[in-house]
């Protein structure tokens, strides 16, 4: 008998590219390296679990900040800082 997860992930795989794919993608968009996108994606979510949200101007501006922070801490550039102007 197969494990769930594999039927699962399986049947998700015909109808759209893996979360490892989109991320790899993501992060080449928007020039970071992978790691620096997952460790973001990580902390980002991390910070929803605790109860932060981006959904008012002024949550977001503290959960971006609260987001730099840590990912300083963690030797990874400020993901919202935007490159050349850009």
């Amino acid at each position: 008998m197969r494990p769930p997860t594999r039927a699962w992930t399986r049947g998700l795989a015909s109808r759209r590219p893996s979360t490892g794919a989109v991320t790899v993608r993501e992060a080449a968009e928007a020039g970071k390296s992978v790691e620096a996108h997952v460790l973001h994606l990580l902390v980002h979510g991390v910070l929803h679990l605790l109860g932060f949200d981006h959904i008012r101007d002024k949550d977001a501006t503290l959960m971006e900040g609260i987001e730099t922070e840590i990912l300083g801490k963690m030797g990874v550039a400020d993901p919202y800082r935007e490159e050349d102007g850009v």
